[in-house]
């Protein structure tokens, strides 16, 4: 075969490697020939999508060891191994068998190669919903001596916790104990979130001592997850309570943070409260002035409450925020139709003197 590539002068290039790899997918001896002699051909060589598309042949095909030598070779050449080396699995109808050979391949090989080789497989593996599978990779990584990151727990919790499984993922926090390696805050945060959502408050507080007690701080994410929560229950003195301690730990607060309470206040119709609420936080925190009046004005306009939304956004101009067009445009708008052309012509006027850029017409 290669004498007669050679006969054929040809010049290569990466799109046609690739097509012809794929054209010969079926044939892993020949696909593995003409990589070989390809990036022995002058002024040319391989990149990392072709390296991951013949590794990604030679898995398909059985060919494991193989795939161990070309990840090393290509991460010795400083290309990324990705996703696409184990494609093939995706169609297998024996991933186990497979996950096993993978294993035993990654335990010959270089660090380097080895630990990316574990990265894309998990990943793949979570992707396609096989935790349990997942699993036994991290247990195995924890056998030969090679204790995988909390990267790897972590993304495994988080996929439970995403589709709802709650016992499963805090067997994977117990299992990630037993193997080593401790949890962190973040691993706390996928579990509290879960609880929360699912409206098993009391659960959660326990879970938040279990966390301090083990030496983990509360961070900005874990507390607006008790906060959220809070908000959602309609606990607004719970929230601000959390929300005190937060700021007595030296935490600033996030905007989806401030949101939760605005929506918090909204639903239970405080409004004053939310007025409020946003006067102590420009106090504390003037850079959220402008989202947090935003968005109390649209969920007035949400709820057809056009009078107080068109309140918001005086307030807003009176306080030298420049309120969004989009919404300007609704409320004026709802205004006009429901015969308040004297209020949506002032406020149009205002917010025109305000930017001195927007050209307002009536809808």
């Amino acid at each position: 075969m290669e004498a007669k590539l050679a006969q054929m002068n040809v010049k290569l290039s990466s799109q046609l490697v690739i097509n012809v790899l794929r054209q010969i997918s079926d044939h892993p001896d020949s696909a593995l020939r003409f990589f070989t002699w390809a990036k022995e051909q002058p002024g040319y060589s391989h990149n990392a999508t072709l390296y991951n598309e013949i590794i990604n042949i030679e898995g398909g095909n059985g060919g494991f060891e193989v795939m161990g030598l070309l990840i090393e070779e290509m991460r010795a050449k400083g290309h990324s191994l990705t996703d696409k080396a184990f494609s093939f699995m995706r169609s297998s109808p024996s991933i186990k068998s497979i996950v096993e050979k993978l294993l035993d391949t990654f335990s010959k090989m270089e660090y380097s190669g080895r630990t990316a080789a574990y990265h894309c497989l998990l990943s793949v593996l979570y992707r396609e919903k096989l935790f349990g599978v997942a699993m036994s990779v991290l247990q195995d990584m924890t056998r030969r001596g090679k204790p995988p990151s909390i990267f790897y727990y972590n993304a495994l919790i988080a996929s439970k916790c995403r589709n709802g499984q709650l016992l499963e993922a805090r067997g994977f926090l117990n299992e990630m104990k037993r193997s080593g390696c401790e949890p962190d805050t973040s691993s706390y945060n996928y579990l509290l979130g879960t609880l929360c959502k699912m409206g098993k408050i009391t659960d959660a507080c326990q879970l938040l001592d279990v966390m301090e007690k083990s030496g983990h701080r509360s961070d900005p994410i874990t507390y607006e997850i008790l906060i959220t929560c809070a908000c959602k229950e309609g606990k607004m003195d719970g929230a601000l309570e959390f929300l005190n301690k937060m700021i007595k730990d030296g935490l600033r607060p996030r905007y989806s943070t401030y949101a939760a309470f605005i929506k918090g206040y909204f639903n239970t119709r405080q409004f004053e409260e939310a007025y409020n609420f946003m006067a102590e936080t420009s106090k504390k925190d003037p850079s959220a002035d402008s989202m947090n009046y935003t968005l109390l004005a649209s969920l007035f306009e949400k709820s057809g409450m056009l009078l107080e939304a068109r309140g918001v956004l005086l307030k807003m101009i009176e306080r030298s925020l420049i309120p969004q067009f989009s919404l300007c445009r609704k409320v004026i708008s709802g205004l006009f139709q429901s015969g308040k052309q004297d209020l949506a012509e002032e406020l149009q006027c205002k917010l025109t003197e305000a930017t001195n850029i927007l050209n307002w017409k009536n809808p």
